[in-house]
């Protein structure tokens, strides 16, 4: 039987990222809204193989540091990942009950929707873009949640447009075809049932 994840009953909401400002993001969240029962775990993980991810998560809920109740999420990005390595990712992660939160090409979608629609970027197209546009570079930015908070409510529904956008397309949402794609506002939403 399946647990619900928007249960408040959970314990620790364990957040494993790969990126360095996917991690200073939810630090800043965690302190900014004050979640004391959420954690933030740097992927060990140097290649960013979504499959590896996963298996550092699964190495992880077998640690004494993962209690019963607790949950763990897991970021990644698209990077170098194929399509076969996102599937077996996306098949471990739901035989060991972790949750995914991918995003295509990189995390910075998530930021971009709270100032605007996205289309197809590459990261490095997104960076240049937020940076040119909005005066904001999310790899030195330490306050990224705080800078971006009140847009909150503007991302998530850009976000599961594009969602919505790219299924009515009949494409794989955890695929490298699905750019642009951002699953950060589910976790989101996950992190608001948290005390």
């Amino acid at each position: 039987m399946a647990r619900n994840f928007l249960n408040k009953s959970s314990k620790t909401l364990w957040i494993l990222c790969e990126g360095q400002t996917e991690r200073r993001y939810f630090q800043n969240l965690q302190a900014t809204e004050r979640k004391s029962s959420i954690r933030i775990r740097p992927s060990a993980c140097k290649d960013r193989r979504a499959d590896m991810i996963i298996d550092e998560a699964i190495k992880f809920k077998n640690s004494p540091n993962f209690e019963k109740g607790d949950i763990i999420a897991c970021l990644f990005d698209r990077d170098n990942n194929s399509n076969e390595i996102l599937k077996s990712a996306k098949i471990k992660a739901e035989h060991n009950d972790i949750l995914i939160y991918f995003s295509n090409p990189c995390f910075e979608v998530w930021i971009l929707c709270h100032y605007e629609n996205c289309s197809s970027f590459e990261p490095k197209e997104i960076y240049s873009h937020l940076k040119q546009r909005f005066n904001l570079d999310t790899k030195a930015e330490k306050s990224l949640y705080e800078v971006t908070k009140t847009k909150l409510s503007s991302a998530k529904a850009r976000c599961a447009s594009l969602s919505q956008n790219i299924k009515s397309k009949g494409i794989e949402l955890i695929s490298i075809n699905s750019n642009p794609i951002t699953e950060i506002y589910k976790l989101l939403d996950l992190i608001e049932s948290f005390d």
